[in-house]
């Protein structure tokens, strides 16, 4: 799509999926305290956009620091407590904000036929039907980075 892409991420290891996956530029918010500045030079001045798909508060708090003025802070996470935004920072247009969520089905063909179009292949790791406990013990504790699926034999 002619993008550049940086992700920022907390985990290496998705990280270094993101890498392998294509991204220009990675950085750990965890470990690099200078991330976004170096982000930011990086960038000329900041993000176009910032799609946050975690559900962490932190990665929403933190989004709207790396976009340039005008930005778009793209909300695809769904964090169980209320994100926390500055109603003047979006209404003196430092930043907008959008949402998306494929929810239900007939939403589902919109993501579908992107992930066609620009022919988008995930990560898949296959487990054992007896193995679903340890992929939600690793999805709960960070250490996965692919899209995880059950077969049932």
């Amino acid at each position: 799509m002619d993008l550049k892409v940086v992700a920022i991420d907390i985990s290496d290891g998705a990280l270094e999926m993101c890498k392998t996956q294509g991204a220009d530029a990675v950085f750990n918010s965890k470990t690099n305290s200078n991330y976004v500045e170096e982000l930011k030079k990086l960038t000329g001045g900041g993000a176009h956009a910032a799609a946050v798909y975690s559900d962490a508060a932190a990665a929403y708090a933190n989004a709207t620091k790396v976009l340039k003025l005008g930005g778009t802070l793209m909300m695809v996470g769904l964090p169980k407590d209320p994100v926390q935004v500055v109603p003047v920072e979006v209404a003196i247009g430092l930043y907008k904000i959008k949402g998306e969520s494929t929810s239900i089905p007939q939403r589902m063909q919109k993501a579908v036929d992107f992930t066609i179009r620009h022919n988008i292949l995930p990560e898949v790791e296959f487990r054992k039907f007896e193995e679903v406990q340890s992929m939600v013990d690793d999805m709960q504790n960070g250490r996965s980075t692919k899209r995880m699926a059950v077969v049932f034999s």
